[in-house]
């Protein structure tokens, strides 16, 4: 069976307004245009695609041999990038070069960020891996014991709507319960054959469009805080909904038009778990150190510094991680 080329192209598409736009725009002080927050807002589906996309791959397994898959695939990689984020970015950062913090606060500041947020200090994009392993495990094991999607969609909603309203200190499981609420949705659109009915798509994209036209220009959707960031607070149903429609948009005409090898675009997508594991460190890391060596106090001149820096970090650890004994630390 030939891969499906359009999920990885469109993987490359999100993974890489995730750097650039999401993290290191935000990280080098870039985040202020009204471009900035367009692109924020109609492209905030980006991590409910990977949930939604995983859910439209599920098979049934073995529970155990399920969660050792995800040990080598997604756990590994959590471990230790969340090991070598925070070495560099707190305990040599912020604790050995700035002294901003004691042993006993970096240590405090390291578990309570774990257990409310759901990553380690120093690498906060790997909540997603985090969030997407539980995710998984909990759907194999619920739907092996013979749940329907519909009965796990409707737990999962109503779960959410109440960790919502009630619930503040424990932000990881917002992105968990909608994570599951998307991976479902993959699964049952997947699995009904979603009708290719142009007709369809064209609808809900003008409804798409309107929606991005008619909410409030500085607002999108946080999904690992589960809130709309900016204007429009009570909007949050609403951009769920917007999520779920751009998901079948996207899907829908990658398969038109996207379904062949893109150069970088097919290369990014492929290689999703080596970018989530390492991107956001190395911004961590590179931004403070480009602000020292440059004394610039221009946001757009650091970006691009900035990007040129990444862009040449990841090309070295990209092939120093696909070394015969390292590739396992980033899932292969």
């Amino acid at each position: 069976m030939n891969r499906d080329l359009s999920l990885d192209n469109i993987a490359g598409i999100l993974i890489l307004h995730m750097i650039i736009v999401v993290h290191a725009a935000v990280i080098s002080g870039c985040n202020t245009s009204a471009l900035w927050w367009t692109l924020m807002k109609v492209l905030c589906f980006f991590l409910p695609w990977f949930f939604f996309k995983s859910g439209m791959m599920y098979k049934p397994s073995d529970t155990i041999a399920l969660a050792r898959k995800l040990w080598k695939r997604m756990g590994i990689p959590f471990v230790f990038f969340s090991f070598l984020g925070w070495i560099i970015v707190e305990f040599v950062g912020k604790y050995l070069l700035l002294h901003s913090l004691t042993p006993g606060e970096l240590l405090s500041f390291t578990f309570s960020t774990f257990f409310h947020m759901g990553f380690f200090p120093g690498n906060a994009a790997l909540w997603f891996l985090l969030s997407l392993m539980i995710v998984r495990l909990v759907y194999n094991f619920v739907r092996r014991r013979g749940l329907s999607n519909v009965l796990l969609l409707g737990v999962s909603l109503i779960l959410l709507v109440l960790t919502e309203l009630f619930v503040e200190k424990f932000v990881i499981l917002l992105p968990l319960l909608a994570g599951f609420t998307f991976y479902c949705l993959g699964n049952m659109i997947i699995s009904k054959r979603f009708a290719d009915n142009h007709k369809i798509y064209c609808v809900l994209l003008v409804l798409c469009v309107a929606f991005v036209l008619l909410t409030p220009g500085r607002s999108y959707l946080d999904f690992h805080a589960g809130k709309i960031i900016g204007e429009g607070t009570m909007l949050l149903p609403l951009f769920f909904v917007y999520g779920l429609a751009m998901i079948l948009i996207v899907n829908w005409a990658g398969k038109k038009w996207l379904n062949h090898r893109i150069p970088v675009l097919t290369f990014v997508g492929q290689e999703s778990m080596f970018l989530f594991a390492t991107h956001y460190f190395l911004l961590l890391s590179t931004v403070p150190a480009l602000k020292v060596l440059t004394h610039s106090s221009s946001p757009t001149i650091l970006f691009v510094l900035t990007l040129l820096c990444l862009t040449a970090e990841l090309a070295v650890l990209y092939i120093v991680f696909n070394t015969k004994h390292l590739r396992f630390l980033i899932g292969k």
